[in-house]
């Protein structure tokens, strides 16, 4: 009778070793995250109802969430949120799942926004996606006015529904192509994680993010750099004298990069993730 009694200690352990033969990474934590979400639980109150039974509308659901999971899709899309800089965001596959090395581009942003004088600030997000580098820069200077933009209106609808919910409401959101329709005021900061895996690189991506995430969010269809060459002629067009541009790079293209802004006169530093790697690149503008 007890085997058919599916405790949280006894499906955590289940799961992880289920998980496990299917390759999946964290296969322990991927199945506390997951029970958290059926059971509306904390990670810690898990340990702390080791013993509790699963009734069978949880049942049911966790057993698709595995399902999904072991089919490689990305916990953070089939529990609907995540977690970055503090806050909770609201996620899908029409946006891309925001990365703890990202955090970086929000931190340098803020040490730099800390630093101006003076009043009427304001900021710009490129390819916003959910909202998560403006919102949580708008949640640290709510004096600032803020704008983001991006060409998805279903990334825009979550993006609007993340500042929603964290209570934002200095942040305009509008829809617009940075190549077709560049924006017409001049910022204090401006920041963007761009699609920048080349093109030939995204066959070797992970099934996690080559078939769930946005492929417009991940690649420019070409060499990765596209965006950087544009933004190296956009960003003294609209960016304030003295003011700064915050963008996230990918591995192995930190020389190349830096080499496209200093070739416009624009002279940049590069900042190293958690993991020793060059991934957020910053300018002055004079």
């Amino acid at each position: 009778m007890t085997k058919d009694i599916w405790t949280v200690k006894r499906i955590i352990e289940w799961g992880k070793n289920y998980l496990q033969e299917k390759n999946i990474d964290s296969p322990r934590l991927t199945m506390e995250l997951l029970l958290c979400d059926v059971m509306n639980l904390q990670r810690i109150d898990l340990y702390l109802n080791h013993d509790k039974p699963l009734n069978q509308d949880e049942l049911k659901l966790l057993r698709a969430y595995i399902l999904r999971r072991a089919d490689r899709e990305p916990v953070q899309y089939i529990i609907g949120h995540t977690e970055f800089y503090g806050h909770r965001f609201f996620v899908n596959p029409a946006v891309l799942i925001p990365r703890p090395e990202t955090e970086l581009l929000v931190q340098y942003a803020a040490e730099f926004a800390k630093k101006i004088k003076g009043e009427n600030h304001t900021a710009l997000d490129i390819g916003t996606g959910s909202g998560c580098i403006i919102i949580s820069f708008a949640k640290m200077f709510p004096q600032w006015k803020c704008t983001a933009i991006d060409n998805s209106d279903k990334a825009l609808a979550i993006a609007e529904k993340n500042a929603e919910a964290l209570e934002i409401d200095t942040i305009a959101f509008h829809n617009a192509d940075v190549f077709e329709r560049p924006p017409q005021k001049r910022y204090s900061i401006v920041m963007s994680n761009p699609p920048y895996i080349a093109a030939k690189e995204m066959e070797n991506l992970e099934p996690e993010i080559a078939k769930y995430e946005p492929k417009t969010a991940l690649t420019d269809g070409d060499n990765g750099l596209s965006y950087y060459t544009y933004y190296a002629t956009l960003f003294p067009k609209i960016i304030r004298p003295g003011g700064a541009f915050f963008c996230e790079i990918g591995f192995g293209q930190s020389e190349e990069i830096q080499k496209i802004f200093t070739d416009k006169n624009i002279q940049t530093t590069i900042e190293k993730d958690y993991a020793g790697i060059p991934r957020i690149i910053w300018g002055i503008i004079k």
